[in-house]
């Protein structure tokens, strides 16, 4: 690597800086020392808010982290990381951009120095995932959720065969949710209703007060 070793201190610099590759580094207790603009404009914060806002404690990438699974499996990571079992990983988790709903990002993270006992800091390159995935996925398993905290109702209501009553329970889900729910709870309802789904869908179009997709009777 003779040119790298050979490159001014200012290019590398400037590189990190401008790179559209959102970056970051960050202590081992989770505060961020630096950030670059491609990181400011993915999470919506500033690199003055993210180091030294709140009082100069800034905001720890676990506060922008959603907190489900996949941030404790980073914890984790982090921990393998300080030990010195591992040099670097990836993983994938969400970020929560400010005043947005959270985005699927994919990091690597490499401990600096890279050998030794003492941990300095983290290097980590965020990836965003493409946004339309993001969304479909997160109403996906946000209605799954849903369906299955109110499975008893749908399967109790389609085993008497009272549509209009169940039409009527999916309405008042549909309603307290985004618009594109209606899409996965008519994909479910088709395996579960065959042809009757036709008269749910009608009733929920007038209860609902918005368009579902027409649905042909096979």
């Amino acid at each position: 690597m003779p040119w790298l070793q050979e490159a001014d201190c200012a290019l590398l610099k400037s590189w990190l800086q401008n790179t559209s590759v959102p970056s970051i580094t960050s202590a081992v207790d989770g505060k961020i020392y630096w950030c670059n603009k491609a990181f400011e404009e993915m999470i919506g914060y500033s690199e003055y808010e993210l180091t030294l806002g709140q009082g100069g404690r800034g905001t720890s990438w676990y506060q922008l982290s959603v907190s489900d699974d996949s941030l404790e499996a980073d914890k984790k990571m982090t921990e393998e990381l300080m030990a010195g079992r591992r040099v670097e990983y990836t993983c994938r988790k969400r970020y929560i951009p400010k005043n947005q709903n959270p985005i699927w990002v994919e990091l690597h993270v490499m401990r600096w120095p890279r050998e030794g006992t003492d941990v300095h800091c983290f290097l980590v390159i965020i990836l965003p995932l493409h946004q339309e995935t993001n969304y479909s996925t997160q109403i996906i398993m946000d209605q799954i959720k849903l369906l299955r905290e109110n499975q008893e109702i749908i399967l109790k209501e389609s085993t008497r065969g009272n549509i209009e009553t169940l039409a009527i329970s999916l309405a008042r889900i549909i309603n307290a949710n985004p618009k594109p729910a209606a899409m996965v709870f008519l994909f479910i309802l088709a395996m579960l209703l065959g042809s009757e789904l036709l008269r749910a869908v009608e009733t929920i179009k007038k209860l609902s007060g918005f368009s579902v997709p027409a649905v042909k009777e096979p």
